[in-house]
């Protein structure tokens, strides 16, 4: 089933604009279109998709289809094939001929996200023969899998996601990164880690659980998403959540999947996460050449001394649950192209991933102070994608790590470092949450996998919490 999951096809068709033409596409696709800024091996995304199609649904934009992406990757910067331009002028004498070649760009198309693209097809199915209700509740261009076992009792949950990160070059693979390779029993994969191995072992230690004469004395419910890793533009589950909330749905406990482990599987869990919040900083300076610097003004000359200066600041000094907030640059764009010609701008993307000492706000005053304190012209979109949350409840916490010790003999600890997850979303429900799942050393990198007995040890510890619940609430 892991394997499959990871090898599966992307089937989905697109039609979008670039370079005022139109391309239809599917994954996998090579195509030469209009240049575009970027070199060999470079990602690039078009949201002026006018038309996705996926087995036998078909979306129309009006005009352009609400949150879809086509995703691609560009293989090589060429010049087209010479085309001979000839005049003549009639009892003139005028003959010219002139030659022409087209840049274009060679693009492979890697996917139409963020669409589940077949994964709950797979996982449906077995879902329904075990007992349980499904329903899609997708919104924008994202599909959500609800699926509910039991009528009666508290609601346990188990959280997780299809979607992966982009595969980064996949010629640096030792296997091609959807091939779900088995080699000395390890699973390699985009996704195989993060996280679909852990959907896996839960749906495995589920299996087991309905078979045993344990009593079915609560709820079990699985939720996943097609956008865990996308933008928030594309839809995350807090609408999905919403609506639970309005027809009287309520989630007790939440395990979300996410690879918590460091040395060894179940050695780290999350009780929390910092908050997430990413800004797209545009500095304004003055276009001109650079033998006049007395008529130019280099934006990227402006922002190295802030960038030293937003490097150096302590935000705050953490807690005793979470790390000290932490500021970094992910890109910096400017320049013309030309050698000899300063930019007249400069685009800087950011992010805060901030504990509970600080508020979205602060930082966001604090951040525009500085730039201020440099007179510098700017424009700055902020993007807040999620807040600090954090399980202060000890009766979940307390099961999940007494499950581990009795499966395999050590005491994790609790650590809440690392990026965000959906988790995040569910503390409108008051739920309480902890993260679980396998080692992520190799999650978001080249040759990302997994090793089978870390499954097979997590699909015991996903079957002892399921075993443990059913007795606490007797």
């Amino acid at each position: 089933f892991a394997i499959n999951a990871l090898s599966l096809k992307d089937l989905m068709l697109a039609v979008f604009k670039t370079g005022g033409k139109q391309y239809s596409v599917k994954a996998g696709q090579i195509l030469k279109v209009e240049k575009l800024e970027g070199k060999k091996g470079d990602n690039v995304s078009f949201k002026d998709v006018l038309a996705v199609s996926e087995n036998t649904q078909n979306t129309i934009g009006s005009p352009l289809v609400d949150g879809a992406v086509v995703e691609a990757k560009i293989l090589d910067q060429i010049r087209d094939k010479k085309i001979i331009v000839f005049k003549k002028r009639k009892r003139q004498n005028y003959r010219s001929t002139q030659g022409h070649r087209q840049y274009l760009t060679v693009l492979k198309i890697e996917s139409i996200s963020p669409r589940d693209k077949g994964c709950f097809d797979i996982i449906e199915p077995i879902l329904t023969d075990l007992g349980f209700k499904s329903e899609r509740i997708d919104y924008k261009n994202v599909e959500n899998l609800y699926s509910v076992y039991g009528n009666d009792g508290p609601t346990f949950c188990f959280l997780g996601h299809t979607d992966v990160v982009p595969t980064g070059p996949e010629e640096l693979w030792t296997h091609p990164p959807f091939s779900g390779k088995n080699v000395d029993g390890r699973i390699f994969g985009r996704g195989a880690a993060d996280m679909k191995g852990n959907i896996c072992a839960f749906i495995k230690a589920l299996t087991e659980f309905i078979k045993t004469k344990e009593d079915k004395n609560f709820r079990i419910a699985i939720l996943l998403t097609s956008n865990e890793e996308g933008e928030s533009s594309d839809g995350f589950i807090d609408v999905l959540l919403d609506k639970l909330i309005q027809r009287g749905e309520k989630i007790d406990y939440c395990l979300v999947g996410e690879p918590s482990s460091s040395e060894k599987v179940g050695d780290t869990i999350r009780i929390g996460r910092r908050g997430s919040l990413s800004g797209k900083l545009k500095v304004i300076g003055k276009q001109g050449h650079i033998a006049y610097p007395e008529k130019i003004i280099n934006p990227i000359f402006l922002i190295s001394d802030i960038i030293t200066e937003l490097r150096e600041k302590k935000w705050d000094a953490g807690n005793d649950h979470f790390q000290p907030t932490s500021f970094q640059i992910s890109n910096i764009n400017s320049g013309t192209g030309a050698g000899n010609i300063v930019p007249g701008e400069l685009e800087m993307d950011f992010n805060f991933r901030f504990c509970s000492e600080s508020t979205s706000e602060d930082l966001i005053k604090e951040f525009e102070k500085i730039l201020d304190s440099h007179k510098v012209d700017y424009k700055v979109e902020w993007n807040l994608s999620g807040l600090p949350f954090l399980t202060t409840k000890t009766f979940f916490v307390d099961l999940v790590i007494d499950s581990i010790k009795r499966v395999l003999g050590r005491e994790p600890v609790i650590n809440n470092g690392g990026g965000t997850s959906d988790g995040r979303f569910m503390p409108v429900m008051d739920a309480e949450i902890v993260e679980l799942g396998p080692l992520n050393d190799s999650i978001h990198k080249i040759d990302e996998n997994v090793s089978i007995k870390d499954l097979e040890d997590l699909s015991k510890i996903y079957l002892e919490i399921l075993k443990s619940i059913s007795i606490s609430n007797s």
